[in-house]
């Protein structure tokens, strides 16, 4: 098991009420700037209009290695379920034997 590249979700940012325009470019770039962000080339862009409401909503997510921390939890998790299975499997087998035996 190696560790994955994980898309994350490093900005999102809502319009107000007040201004249902579309986003330009320069006010992207405003916002990353302010949270002290840079844009890198394969960042994800999910602009969407919530029409209920009429609000515009950013969302920019990044591809990153995971790291130690999530790499452990996740291979902790994954042997949790295959111990949990094998204990299943083995319950059913000890059921199924004992189903069979007096035939």
């Amino acid at each position: 098991m190696k560790k994955q590249m994980l898309i994350k979700m490093i900005l999102e940012h809502q319009k107000s009420d007040n201004d249902p325009t579309l986003y330009k470019w320069g006010e992207i770039n405003d916002i990353v700037k302010d949270k002290g962000l840079t844009l890198e080339y394969d960042d994800i862009l999910d602009i969407e209009r919530d029409e209920n409401y009429e609000n515009y909503n950013i969302t920019i997510y990044r591809s990153q290695l995971e790291t130690d921390e999530e790499f452990e939890a996740r291979r902790s998790i994954k042997n949790t379920y295959e111990e949990w299975g094998k204990k299943q499997r083995y319950e059913e087998y000890i059921k199924l034997k004992k189903e069979f035996e007096n035939e």
